[in-house]
Parts: structure tokens; sequence; C-alpha cells
């Protein structure tokens, strides 16, 4: 009753603050911080409180930026190792009864350069040859990924290409050599690639609808495949502007002044800003590629094959989502419903005895019966809710994902030698398995 009471009185201050004719947004205090909202209801994050520590392992100054509604914290290191510029990202903690687990290796995004200039030359040159020749860059290419296609072809059919990086540069041990060392991955618990692409996006303008293409200049949110993924930048950042990686995890965050040569922004996109630089990070935090608006931006993307993820902790997460998308879908069906039932009222909600009069079976009457809109149904469709609800649970995930190396990983086949069996190691020691 009180609970409900207070809702009600807060929908009172919200709304009259929204029909104040003098500011399209305003300020109240709570809890001693200043919560912002503009004329949409929104919540516009605040400039952020500043603070320094020493990084343990790089033994490098940090900027610590403490984010002023959910107290989450971006931290920002920037260190050299080996002559290598190396930027270090640590995700805002986003589940808050507890910080068990936090950070995990998953939490941290990794910006270092991989590919020496002359190696990333060439293969921009070998990957622009083999995507314009081959048509796979004048459309997205629905077959190979279907929910999120992109612009994109496989590196195993570009022969040339796939030569220079696995034989002439030796790719695959470099790139192992830094998953293992940023991630704290064994080398048995790495077995390939899920997949491995060069992408290519294009700035959207009058040329491209007269050529007939449909390409692409942007990639919406999305979670990977796989547990550890990476893109590295192949076009000369010279050549495009916009562009980049959105980490929805970092976007209202940090209050950022380029005080990393504006590799991170301050609407979460990171932005490499040298061709051949890595940006490794966990496939499961929800990502996309940023508008390009000038240029072309080429990448090439792979979804690393590995042990894991934990049993049960990416259903656990999956079915969280799933119940945050249908409690969005039935609010939006509601609206949808009321608006096509009501007659005038501002209501449409109808008594059961009063819709059978309408219907010519019960099961036909259960459609016409609308219960009204909960309060609590709003709440678990309003925007902000479902956005810190999905970053919660992606926190919990990214806590539990990686297999624990000290426990002797239960969830992972291992041979005699006490090596880690893939599915072709399993095949091959199984023959008669049946896989379903």
């Amino acid at each position: 009753y009180y609970y409900s009471i207070f809702l009600k009185l807060s929908s009172l201050v919200i709304l009259s603050c929204f029909i104040t004719p003098y500011s399209s947004s305003f300020i109240f205090q709570r809890n001693h911080h200043h919560l912002t909202f503009d004329d949409k209801g929104n919540y516009v994050m605040p400039n952020c409180h500043y603070s320094s520590q020493k990084h343990q392992q790089h033994f490098a100054t940090i900027v610590a930026l403490e984010e002023c509604i959910t107290r989450s914290t971006s931290v920002v290191v920037t260190a050299k190792e080996k002559n290598n510029n190396i930027t270090i990202i640590q995700i805002p903690q986003h589940y808050h009864k507890d910080s068990v687990g936090y950070p995990s290796p998953l939490h941290y995004i990794y910006v270092e350069s991989l590919l020496s200039d002359d190696e990333v030359e060439e293969c921009l040159k070998l990957a622009v040859s083999y995507g314009s020749n081959s048509g796979k860059w004048d459309q997205p290419d629905l077959e190979r990924h279907t929910n999120y296609a992109t612009c994109d072809f496989a590196v195993e059919d570009a022969p040339v290409l796939e030569k220079y990086l696995f034989e002439t540069i030796n790719f695959k041990e470099r790139l192992w050599n830094r998953l293992m060392e940023r991630f704290d991955i064994p080398s048995d618990h790495l077995f390939g690639f899920i997949d491995l692409f060069c992408v290519n996006y294009v700035a959207n303008d009058d040329d491209n609808s007269s050529s007939g293409t449909t390409t692409m200049d942007q990639l919406e949110a999305h979670r990977d495949g796989s547990i550890v993924s990476f893109s590295i930048l192949l076009s000369p950042p010279n050549q495009f502007e916009g562009g980049g990686t959105f980490f929805e995890a970092l976007r209202h965050c940090i209050d950022y002044n380029d005080d990393h040569e504006g590799i991170l922004r301050s609407d979460g996109v990171i932005q490499p800003q040298r061709a051949g630089d890595v940006v490794m990070h966990s496939g499961k935090l929800l990502h996309g590629a940023e508008k390009v608006t000038r240029g072309q931006r080429t990448v090439l993307v792979g979804f690393i094959d590995m042990a894991g993820p934990k049993p049960g902790t990416l259903a656990k997460a999956s079915t969280e989502w799933g119940r945050l998308d249908v409690a969005e879908q039935r609010y939006q069906r509601q609206l949808l419903l009321n608006e096509n039932k009501k007659h005038g009222s501002s209501s449409a909600y109808k008594h059961k005895k009063e819709s059978r009069k309408f219907c010519s079976s019960s099961t036909s009457c259960l459609t016409q019966i609308i219960p009204p809109i909960s309060d609590a149904g709003r709440m678990r469709a309003e925007p902000n809710y479902q956005r810190k609800s999905r970053l919660a649970i992606e926190d919990q995930l990214l806590r539990s994902a990686l297999l624990d190396t000290t426990k002797g990983d239960a969830g992972v086949m291992r041979d005699e030698e006490g090596t880690t069996m893939n599915m072709e190691h399993i095949m091959a020691a199984f023959p008669d398995i049946t896989i379903l």
C-alpha cells in the first residue's frame, strides 16, 4: 500500500516537471546525487567525479570515473609494455547486490598494437582486392550472419589473405599470446576461430544508392557467439570519420576529455587511433559498430573458439534477458490493444461478462479481456529499467563465464594426457558418438 502511494507521488513529481514551460529538463536531489531527466523522461547523465589510483600490474597512474547514479566506475589505464602502447578499459560494475567476482578478466577491454605498419598495409590491400572483386562488400551476407549480417567475407574464402596471415606473419600465435596474457586463458583452452572475417563499413551517401549496392555504415547492438572476440582496424584513421566499437556498458558512465588520445569517447565508443591496433573484449558484452560518416572503415574481426562457458551460466543469463524481452513486448502489446479497444474512454478494460456478449466462444472471449497496465508492468518495460537490468545480468555473466582453472575445469573434457579436447578431438576419440 505504502509502495503504491510512493509510486503515485513520484509520478506526480515527475509529471509536474515535464509540464514546466520554462525548461525542457530539470534536476532534483536524491541521496545527495543530482538526477537529470530530459523532456522524454530519459536520464541525462551528469559530469563524473575524478579520482586517481595506481594500477597494480602496469604501475601506471589511472583515472577512475565514477558515474553518479549507479556508482559505476570505469577505469582507463594507459601503459607501455615492451614499447607497446596499451589502453586498458575496465567495464563498470552494474550488478550492485554484491561484488563477488568483480572485476573478472572479462571485465577488461584491451586496445594495443598487434600488426606493424607494413603488415596492416598488406592486409588492407589484400582485403580490399578480394572484397571488391568478389562483390562480398556490396551487400550484407545473410547466409553467414543471419541475425546481424554485415558486408564481409570469411578469411578462409580469401586464400591469399589467409596465407599471409597464418604463414607469413604468424598471426594466430601472436594473437594467442596476447589473449592468454590479457584474459588469463590457458593455452589448451584456445582451440581456434569460430569465425574470422573482414568487414567493410562505408559512409552512406548518394554514390552508394546510385551504384546499386547496399553497403553498411554501422551495426546495431548485439552479442557475439563467443566468450572472447577481437577486431583489428585495417584502415588508416585519416581515411574515415566516425566508426569504432560502442559498448553499452560504457555509455553514460564517463566524462571523457581526450586524456588518452581519443581512444575512448564519452558515449562509450572505442576508436583505435592507429591501423593495426587490436581491440580485445568479451563477446558477451553488448556492443555494435558506430556509424561511419565519411570514407570507408575496414576491420578484421574474429570470434575465439575456447573452452567454456561454465555450464549453466549462459543459459541463466539468456533466460533473464528473455524475461525482460517478454515484459517489454507484453507492455507494448497491452498499449496497442488498449488503443484499439478504447471508445472515447481512458481505459480499455472490459469486464468478462460484457465481453462475452461479443464472443462466439469462451476461447475468443479471453482475447477480448484486456487488463489494465499495472505499475509493475510499466516499470519493467521502462527503457532505463530495461537497460540497467540487462547490464546487471551481463555483469553477472562476465563474473562467472570463464572456467576456473584452479578447480580442474569440471566442464572440460580432457584426454589421457590432460589436454583439453575440442569437438574435433572428441569426434576422433569417439567415432561412434552421436551429436544431438
